[in-house]
């Protein structure tokens, strides 16, 4: 039951995000919008990065008698669905008011809200799992984002021509509110608040860069981020230039991206177990400069049947994407330190979002001055072969690689 809850309560933001960041993009290029402003879309999961800063007010505090972890989790994911709700009601009655700029307005609202129940669900499978089944309950909850993918980038984004705005947060709002149910007597909480951290952000920070190679080791894993993020965004943009539908670019993202993302997230780790990390790190970056460049030839190709091209390089960037985000996470745990690793984690977690959501917005503005996706995606195909000298930096030099 424990683990059904954890399918359940995954599961919601995971639809949210996939819709959100599939449709919106691809409804703002349709209406003639610059690839600069759909790259930008991606920002608005920054708040899921920048939770660490109100951590402590959360994990400090019960709401209304319902339990430690589970009042903020319930308040948060009910006062998102009637976000939902309400935008809903708002795009049927002033239909003319509905579109991708006045949903981003309660989307960053909802972003806000599921980053605070995250912070709290976190905490609670920490605190309820034994540890012999944390590796379980680990993998169960990327279940439950991957079904959540599927239901939002898949099959809502799919249906988006036939229910519109107005059917499609109808949608968000009654799976975000059904699955709130999975939150009723939530079990194991802790009863007491944790105790008081006595080390901050300033004194974690000073921590990290006074330790040798930090800096060097956290940039470079930033700079791989930056540079394999906007290739999926900017697969998008290209979808809409094509004239693709909204139900194909669902097909190509939802499902076969969303297969090919859990694969690959799965295939990171044992791979490098088997070549290791920086062999790995090596692998992927060249294989991200194919890539693009085999996308710089798909936007700029006008022969006919290209979709399932598209569809197969879709599958395949997300799960070179999601292969490559296993290993950056694998970099990161070694780079943190076991005294300090919560905050520090949080830390990296947060430069990695920040580079990674900020290059596709600065790709895109690339493509708008150069008026050429194609001729962006050349030179991503350059930096990506590039990092691959970074791989020494990443693994650094007398730590063995930590494997997940």
């Amino acid at each position: 039951m424990t683990l059904a809850r954890i399918v359940t309560l995954y599961a919601p933001d995971a639809m949210f995000f996939g819709f959100l960041l599939t449709v919106v993009p691809f409804q703002l290029r349709l209406e003639g919008g610059g690839a600069a402003l759909s790259a930008a879309v991606s920002w608005i999961a920054l708040p899921l990065g920048f939770a660490f800063f109100w951590a402590p007010f959360v994990d400090a505090r019960s709401l209304f008698g319902l339990g430690r972890r589970s009042g903020w989790a319930s308040v948060c994911q009910v006062s998102a669905g009637l976000a939902f709700a309400v935008t809903a009601l708002a795009f049927q009655l002033m239909p003319e008011h509905a579109g991708p700029m006045a949903a981003l307005i309660p989307s960053l609202a909802a972003a806000f809200l599921f980053a605070t129940r995250n912070i709290a669900l976190n905490a609670w499978i920490r605190e309820s799992v034994p540890m012999s089944d944390m590796a379980i309950a680990v993998g169960v909850r990327c279940g439950g984002a991957a079904v959540g993918n599927v239901l939002g980038a898949g099959a809502l984004a799919g249906r988006f021509d036939t229910v519109g705005w107005s059917g499609a947060f109808w949608v968000l709002a009654a799976a975000t509110l059904l699955s709130a149910i999975a939150l009723w007597r939530l079990p194991g909480q802790s009863l007491q608040p944790a105790a008081e951290e006595t080390v901050g952000l300033t004194a974690t920070i000073s921590g990290m860069r006074d330790r040798p190679g930090v800096v060097r080791r956290a940039l470079s894993v930033a700079t791989l981020s930056a540079v394999m993020a906007p290739p999926a965004t900017l697969g998008v943009v290209v979808f809409a230039d094509k004239g693709f539908t909204s139900e194909q670019l669902s097909y190509a993202t939802g499902y076969a991206g969303a297969a090919a993302a859990t694969l690959g997230a799965f295939a990171g780790g044992k791979l490098a177990k088997v070549f290791g990390l920086r062999a790995m790190l090596v692998a992927t970056a060249f294989s991200q400069g194919a890539l693009c460049l085999a996308w710089a030839a798909f936007a700029t190709s006008s022969a006919a049947g290209l979709y399932p091209i598209g569809l197969s390089l879709t599958a395949t960037q997300y799960g070179l994407f999601a292969m490559m985000a296993s290993l950056w996470l694998t970099a990161v745990i070694q780079i943190a330190s076991r005294e300090r690793a919560a905050t520090e984690l949080a830390l990296l977690n947060a430069l990695l979002l920040l580079t990674g959501t900020f290059a596709p917005t600065l790709a895109g503005t690339f493509a708008d001055l150069a008026g050429s996706v194609p001729l962006t995606l050349v030179a991503l195909a350059a930096l990506a072969s590039a990092t691959a000298f970074l791989a020494p930096a990443v693994v650094g030099r007398s730590q063995p690689a930590v494997l997940l």
